[in-house]
């Protein structure tokens, strides 16, 4: 899993540079296979926090995102009112990845 990790970081580095020596979004976007909002995201987040800023976030798992990802993997359909009450009695509001 490290060395995914460490893999996707390279590759967004790899966007950030290439931008800076083409200057040119589209032209990234194109070679890299990346739409225009993930470049700008990673562009953003490198010029506020440098190499620290490619780093991936934690995910949080909030209602919508439960709902999806259970659809998506167990094709189990659960109401947004469900799931918040199963986390509710639970005592939290969303998950950790």
């Amino acid at each position: 899993m490290i060395e995914d990790e460490d893999r996707t970081e390279r590759q967004r580095r790899g966007w950030i540079m290439a931008y800076r020596v083409l200057g040119d979004a589209g032209a990234v976007c194109r070679r890299f296979g990346v739409s225009r909002p993930t470049l700008r995201k990673w562009l953003r987040r490198y010029e506020q926090e440098g190499e620290a800023g490619l780093c991936a976030r934690e995910r949080r798992l909030g209602v919508k995102r439960l709902r999806n990802e259970l659809r998506r993997l167990h094709d189990l359909r659960l109401s947004d009112a469900t799931i918040h009450k199963v986390l509710a009695r639970h005592g939290v509001s969303v998950l950790p990845t």
